[in-house]
């Protein structure tokens, strides 16, 4: 189930903390490898946050796993000043939105090296599974290397990196 998520004042019971976010979870966005990575990390004291709406995929039930369901830019902004990282392994992927907030919010990302994700300055890039420029069936999203992907994730929690966005410039 959902925890509660109290606003932007909102702390973890972890000391390191780590998230993914979707509006809505599909196949291509590798929810199962991001929670499987996060655990085979094995960080003491670290907690992964888990928002947006996750339809037809396996959930873990880990105490170090919170699922948080769909929440507000508010709530989303809070989290990404709370965690070490962003973790946003979805293959193909050419400009995610999700990414480009978490980068002016100042919460480094890890991301798959196939798509577009790995050009918007995310500051640690996992080895992906290559793409052949053939058509795919997303819903058949080949796993990325947990073990990768998990040494990224200590990377990343042995000290907190503010992602300086000082040159992004958002027209509103």
């Amino acid at each position: 189930g959902a925890v509660p998520w109290n606003g932007p004042s909102a702390t973890s019971p972890h000391k390191i903390n780590f998230m993914a976010s979707s509006r809505k979870w599909v196949n291509q966005k590798r929810l199962i490898d991001v929670i499987e990575a996060f655990l085979v990390a094995g960080i003491p004291d670290s907690g992964l946050f888990i928002a947006g709406n996750i339809v037809g995929q396996k959930m873990i039930k880990h105490p170090s796993v919170h699922y948080l369901g769909p929440i507000g830019d508010d709530k989303l902004f809070a989290l990404h000043k709370l965690c070490h990282a962003m973790i946003h392994i979805v293959w193909l992927d050419v400009c995610p939105n999700g990414v480009v907030e978490a980068l002016v919010n100042g919460c480094p990302v890890i991301s798959g090296d196939q798509g577009g994700t790995k050009e918007l300055g995310v500051q640690t890039v996992v080895p992906d599974y290559p793409w052949n420029f053939k058509p795919r069936n997303l819903d058949k999203t080949p796993r990325i290397n947990i073990n990768l992907l998990a040494e990224a994730i200590i990377k990343h929690s042995q000290s907190r990196m503010v992602v300086d966005a000082s040159h992004l410039h958002i027209n509103e």
